[in-house]
């Protein structure tokens, strides 16, 4: 009779506990993890005469800086197209402070010469607000080289 009883016993709770457990919230969206921004980098790398490179090796850091410490946040290397082009996006990272670009010919003669390694620094804009929560909004930052022969 006593078992009967509390198998009774928890089943009433565990209905009052769901019902007002359900009613009880307001259904949220939940947040994890931490602000965030999306940043592109689009580039171009051509001779002297302005003829594309291809399979030129570029190398994409991304840095941001709290206080006193800067932090790399992301760090890829790709390869120009066939055009001379290259686009590097990173996704999610924090506020981007600086880019640097490195620039090497790594096919050697393959590709009309061998040319000279840049290291580029340029200017990053933002391109769209934040929503002032989680989002830090939309940064690019975009370069054109001529890469000189060696």
């Amino acid at each position: 009779m006593k078992a009967r009883f509390l198998t009774l016993w928890g089943k009433i709770v565990a209905a009052i506990v769901s019902v007002f457990g359900f009613h009880g919230c307001d259904i949220h969206a939940v947040d994890y993890g931490c602000p965030c921004a999306e940043f592109t980098m689009k580039g171009t790398v051509t001779t002297d005469e302005n003829t594309p490179l291809e399979d030129i090796r570029v190398t994409v850091e991304v840095w941001s800086v709290a206080g006193n410490d800067k932090r790399q946040m992301y760090e890829k290397t790709t390869c120009t197209d066939a055009d001379g082009k290259v686009s590097v996006d990173t996704g999610f990272v924090y506020a981007p402070d600086s880019v640097s670009v490195k620039i090497d010919d790594v096919d050697g003669e393959a590709n009309g010469g061998e040319f000279q390694s840049q290291v580029l620094s340029p200017e990053i804009v933002m391109t769209k607000d934040g929503d002032g929560e989680w989002s830090l909004g939309t940064y690019a930052a975009t370069f054109d080289v001529k890469l000189q022969k060696k």
